[in-house]
């Protein structure tokens, strides 16, 4: 993976914390998260996001349920995102 890497979590120290990165493509046209729970009980947590550019429209795509909703940069850099796994 190439461009920024932004690491949405501190390192974590025990199994029970989650750990979350998102990578952006050098063109800043899209940008992978990616979510590890561990062994974590919680199956929901809410991160923030940094480093897109608040004038795009981005979709964000959920790989498990193929919806894509759009939200401009500025939008998911003020509310955040919320990531569910269950399994």
């Amino acid at each position: 993976l190439m461009g920024d890497f932004h690491p949405l979590t501190p390192q974590p120290a025990t199994l029970l914390d989650w750990e979350a990165w998102m990578f952006i493509a050098p063109s800043r046209l899209t940008a992978h998260l990616v979510f590890f729970r561990r062994l974590s009980g919680d199956t929901i947590r809410h991160l923030p996001i940094r480093g897109l550019d608040p004038e795009k429209t981005y979709e964000m795509t959920s790989l498990s349920s193929h919806v894509g909703l759009p939200a401009t940069g500025a939008e998911l850099m003020a509310r955040g995102i919320s990531c569910e796994l269950t399994n």
